[in-house]
């Protein structure tokens, strides 16, 4: 039995070891982003999707020009993998339309994200010595506002104006990961029925997120989408092309295709979808999500 216990406390000293043996010094970690002694370390990061997380600056999701009037509550999970990085996280969201016509708002939230990461990447993204070896974090939450602005029929086509902001409530920006400040954006989507099953939608826009940085306090990006969806009975199936383009050329210019299906039985919606990220985002994603409509 005491064997046993010497053997147990011998590999967790090891285990420990070898992490702290992993983990930079301050020394290290200045010659490597050459600190002048003196500015804080979030000025060595890089806030733009090509060096941080996958869902730090996610491209908004795609909208197809009409409000969802039924409302929901929805939680699922995600993966994503880039080369040296696995990331596994949960999801939650609510959207709600108090006239079920014209307006409607949504919440969306990474509420823990867990995360592992290669040494060789963790110094591409100028991680802060200190916080080497996190594993965990909490992520951001937005918020959206709807509104309807054209009705197909009346119109050529169905428009919508949606405001999203998103707060600064994330964690982890030292390991890269978040941001932790806020953004925003605004975007034009319209959309219009191709028969019974088809629809075809698209968005344009204007992304705006802080840096962190005092000598560049915000980057403005070009948000652009085009998308197709295809409904009969209880399934629905889209595949979306969507991304912006920052101008400050660092990582700033994420292309997002997406693929998914949900499929309904009375007011639960269950839904699978995957990402593939082109130019600055090198992330492949899957999701899974449970979703419960408020409205029949």
């Amino acid at each position: 039995m005491r064997i046993d216990r010497c053997l147990t406390f011998s590999a967790m000293l090891l285990a420990l070891g070898l992490r702290l043996a992993a983990q930079p010094s301050q020394q290290d970690w200045a010659q490597h982003v050459g600190w002048d002694g003196v500015s804080h370390f979030t000025e060595y990061l890089i806030f733009s999707p090509g060096f941080m997380g996958p869902n730090a600056l996610p491209v908004p999701v795609l909208p197809e020009g009409r409000i969802i009037r039924e409302g929901f509550v929805s939680v699922g999970g995600a993966l994503h993998r880039a080369p040296g990085d696995f990331t596994r996280n949960f999801t939650a969201a609510l959207a709600y339309s108090p006239d079920r016509k014209r307006a409607a708002f949504d919440l969306y939230l990474v509420p823990q994200e867990f995360f592992t990461v290669s040494d060789s990447l963790k110094w591409q993204r100028n991680v802060y010595y200190r916080n080497w070896n996190e594993r965990r974090a909490i992520g951001d939450l937005y918020v959206n506002s709807h509104l309807q602005l054209l009705f197909a029929g009346r119109h050529p086509l169905d428009l919508t104006l949606r405001a999203g902001l998103r707060t600064a409530s994330s964690s982890k920006k030292e390991a890269a990961r978040y941001t932790d400040a806020p953004g925003y954006y605004f975007d034009l989507s319209g959309g219009r029925d191709l028969g019974r099953h088809f629809r075809l939608y698209g968005m344009a826009g204007l992304y705006v997120w802080q840096t962190n940085q005092d000598r560049q306090y915000q980057n403005d990006a070009f948000l652009f989408g085009l998308g197709q969806s295809w409904r009969q009975g209880p399934w629905h199936v889209w595949l979306h092309a969507a991304g912006y383009l920052g101008y400050l050329n660092n990582g700033d210019r994420p292309l997002t295709l997406r693929a998914g299906a949900e499929w309904r039985q009375g007011r639960w919606g269950w839904i699978a979808e995957g990402q593939w990220g082109l130019l600055d985002l090198p992330y492949r994603s899957v999701e899974a999500r449970a979703r419960y409509y408020l409205f029949p």
